[in-house]
């Protein structure tokens, strides 16, 4: 079994460096524990791995600056890099899910505005969990609403 990560939850900026800081180290943590609870990979949209590390998690702060930051324990940083290096969402031999996943499109309102979700679908299509950056309230949440349009 696997998770999934929510690339939207990269939409939001933290209000701080510090936020940021802590933001991050929780997603780390709980992709750690994801993994005791024999969720193994976290798997990402191939989309936004080129980019990833160039994405801010605060003004003017990327996630590479967050890597190279020696204020940051460098076993979390490891860690960090480990768990990002899975993609893609679903695999060619996951026929069933791929079939789904590729006549779907998978929306989130969010603030007035909706949003295509890769992650949060393919979450959905797996049934199992999406991690987030803690980067907005909704993303506190259990349970996520999210809108499924496909092709039959």
């Amino acid at each position: 079994m696997m998770s999934t990560f929510n690339e939207l939850s990269l939409h939001h900026k933290a209000v701080s460096v510090e936020m940021a800081y802590a933001n991050i180290e929780r997603f780390v943590l709980a992709c750690i524990e994801a993994r005791k609870l024999g969720l193994g990979d976290l798997r990402l949209n191939d989309s936004h791995l080129p980019h990833l590390y160039t994405i801010p998690v605060y003004p003017g702060y990327n996630i590479d600056q967050w890597l190279n930051d020696e204020r940051i324990d460098e076993v979390l940083r490891s860690q960090f890099r480990e768990i990002v290096t899975s993609s893609p969402l679903i695999n060619e031999d996951e026929v069933t899910a791929m079939e789904l996943y590729s006549r779907s499109e998978f929306k989130k309102d969010l603030d007035g505005e909706t949003h295509q979700v890769w992650g949060l679908g393919a979450a959905y299509i797996f049934d199992t969990l999406a991690l987030s950056l803690a980067t907005h309230d909704e993303w506190e949440k259990h349970e996520i609403e999210i809108k499924q349009y496909s092709l039959s």
